[in-house]
């Protein structure tokens, strides 16, 4: 399957998402399991985490707040499909393998004091802000996952994979990024010192670099870059491009 085949599976599903607010899915051993349409919340007491992962289709919404405290809504019969926990300081929230859904509501919500981490996968969808720091930050989304939010931060690794999207705004110190199979890494609004880029697989990458901005394109990739930075170096193979 060609690149844009993929982009264009991945989008769908998506679509489907967004415009749903649901997770469709059929099983290939089984029949789904629907939601009844009766939405319930649990809170999960944890504490002491600065990291979160996320996915099964997830629509999560990350806050900084003066405290630590975890919800999750879904439909009743889904909540015993839940596999919501904490180790050590990373918080993980999705649904136990094997689960199919079909039209069920499933939510999310995180406030802590610090961010270190995020990463979605299987199409989930999150949002993040509030969070200021000087400290090291990484974001990650693979599957047709999507990330949007504002944060300030110190240095920043950003991943996109799977016909994935991040979109960040903020400011932050020097910066990697890595967009592949089909995804966008849109951080032109992010304001960053050094900046590296590795763009491959048909993905689109745009950065703000006030310092240096390296790195490679290829595969039909592109990376453009906002502003000026002081140098640009960045290698170009294939039908890639630097803008």
């Amino acid at each position: 399957m060609n690149a844009n085949r993929v982009f264009a599976a991945a989008a769908g599903l998506s679509a489907a998402i967004l415009t749903t607010g649901c997770f469709p899915a059929v099983s290939l051993t089984g029949s789904a399991i629907s939601g009844t349409g009766n939405p319930v919340t649990r809170e999960f007491d944890f504490t002491d985490f600065d990291k979160v992962r996320a996915g099964s289709a997830f629509q999560v919404e990350i806050e900084q707040g003066d405290r630590y405290e975890v919800t999750v809504t879904v439909d009743e019969n889904i909540e015993p499909y839940l596999d919501v926990a904490q180790s050590g300081d990373t918080v993980r929230i999705g649904l136990k393998p094997g689960t199919w859904l079909r039209n069920a509501t499933l939510r999310a919500t995180v406030l802590m004091p610090a961010l270190a981490a995020v990463d979605l996968s299987g199409a989930t969808r999150g949002s993040l802000g509030g969070f200021s720091s000087g400290d090291r930050c990484s974001f990650a989304a693979s599957g047709a996952s999507t990330l949007r939010g504002t944060i300030d931060c110190g240095d920043v690794t950003v991943n996109a994979s799977g016909a994935s999207t991040i979109e960040l705004a903020g400011e932050a110190g020097d910066l990697e990024v890595e967009a592949s199979g089909a995804s966008r890494a849109v951080l032109g609004d992010f304001r960053a010192e050094d900046v590296r880029v590795n763009a491959n697989g048909a993905s689109r990458i745009e950065v703000y670099a006030s310092g240096r901005l390296t790195g490679e394109a290829s595969g039909a990739s592109t990376v453009q870059s906002v502003g000026k930075p002081a140098s640009t170096n960045v290698r170009t193979s294939g039908a890639s491009s630097v803008r």
